[in-house]
Parts: structure tokens; sequence; C-alpha cells
């Protein structure tokens, strides 16, 4: 059975983050999976390396009493993939809620088809910095060490973090699904009170072809709708 690899890669140099302290509270956390699951699946990724597909990819990382904390893998068809579309990835802990309650991480690309492609995932037992840091210390190795041209995330502060240190050459931007589903909250009252508003806005979101293009329609919002003082 593989373990992660700790390599030094600065993030002891982040510092204490709100999310490291919740997770820090149950540090000795580890995957809630019955043990037929994980027998099962630990089955499977033996099955898969060995008879199947020799170029599939997977690590377990254990806890000092050998629970299984944080499990990776990732198919051959997904690494030669990679090598092909591996320009931009999508990566956050949001897509699924399971009955485990556990995040559930996959790297997603996109390719020529405009088609969503697995580029690998993880169960994670928490979600601090250095958590992260691991992850993609392995995901990266996996894919034989090349780095994304950019990614999207989330806008998680671990996440912003390590991704500043570990991707120092990658363009990182928050997912627009993410920040959209804000809007109701953070300007609801506006909403509520022009029913144009939200025709114009996804109008600027979707519709600027260039950064002049979506800088004056976003001017233009502001003034229109008197939004010059909220924050």
């Amino acid at each position: 059975m593989l373990q992660w690899q700790k390599k030094n890669c600065g993030y002891e140099n982040i510092g204490f983050l709100e999310k490291d302290v919740r997770n820090h509270l149950d540090k000795e956390k580890h995957l809630a999976l019955a043990s037929g699951v994980a027998k099962a699946m630990l089955e499977h990724f033996m099955h898969m390396k060995e008879k199947k597909k020799p170029n599939f990819f997977y690590v377990v990382d254990l806890d000092e009493e050998h629970g299984i904390k944080n499990v990776f893998w990732v198919y051959s068809k997904s690494r030669e993939d990679y090598k092909i579309i591996g320009d931009v990835v999508s990566f956050h802990t949001t897509f699924i809620t399971n009955k485990y309650k556990m995040p559930f991480a996959p790297f997603i690309g996109v390719n020529n088809h405009f088609q969503s492609m697995l580029l690998g995932c993880a169960l994670l037992a928490n979600e601090t910095t250095s958590t992260f840091v691991r992850l993609m210390q392995t995901w990266v190795r996996a894919m034989g060490g090349k780095s994304p041209i950019t990614i999207l995330t989330d806008q998680d502060r671990a996440m912003k973090a390590f991704i500043s240190i570990f991707f120092p050459n990658t363009r990182h931007r928050f997912c627009l699904w993410h920040i959209l589903r804000k809007i109701p909250k953070k300007l609801g009252h506006v909403i509520r009170n022009d029913e144009d508003f939200m025709r114009i806005f996804n109008d600027c979101i979707y519709n600027s072809w260039s950064e002049d293009d979506f800088e004056k329609k976003w001017l233009n919002i502001i003034e229109n709708f008197e939004l010059e003082r909220n924050e």
C-alpha cells in the first residue's frame, strides 16, 4: 500500500487558516468508510493496477493507526487525456455531497468538443492546506510532472494559499458558478426592485468578449443601479 509523499513545498509557511483551525479540532479524522466498502475499493484499485490497466494510478494515505485518511486515483485514459487537454483544470470539493459526508475532490478538464473529462479524483478526510498540497503533489506526479496553465477553484482560502505556492506559474481563477451563487444574497434588494437587473447582469457576464467590453458594461451596471457604495 502506498503512502502520500511529504515533500517540502513551502506550505508550512502559509499560516494557520480558518479551515485549518476547524480541521485541527478533528485532526485524527479518517475516512468514515464501512470496512466492506474500504476493502472493496482497495481490491478494485489493486485489480486495476495488476490485471487490467497497469497505467492506473492510486495512492492511499494512512493515519498513525493505519486507518485510511485520504485516497487518490486516476485512470490510465485520464493520464493520456491530460497530455492533450491539460491546459485548463477545474478543481474543488463541492461537486458531491455523499452519505459519508466526505469531501470528494475531482480534477476536471474539457476536451475540444466542450465535454467534461475526469482527470483524477480523491476522497479526503479534511480540507486543510497541507492535505491539498499533498493531493496536488500526488496528482502532478501521476500526470508526469505537468502543471496546468490555468486552474479553476471555488473561493476557498486554503486553496488560494497553496496554489500560489505550488503552482506559481499557473493562472488561478475562481469558478464562475460559485461566484454567481452569491448574487441573490448579495444583491437581492436590487433584483427585487428592478426586473431588468438580471438580464443586464447576465449580458455583462456571458456576452463580454473582451476585458474592455466587460469593464464598460460593469461600470454601467454600477452607475445605473446606484451600486457605488455597495461593497
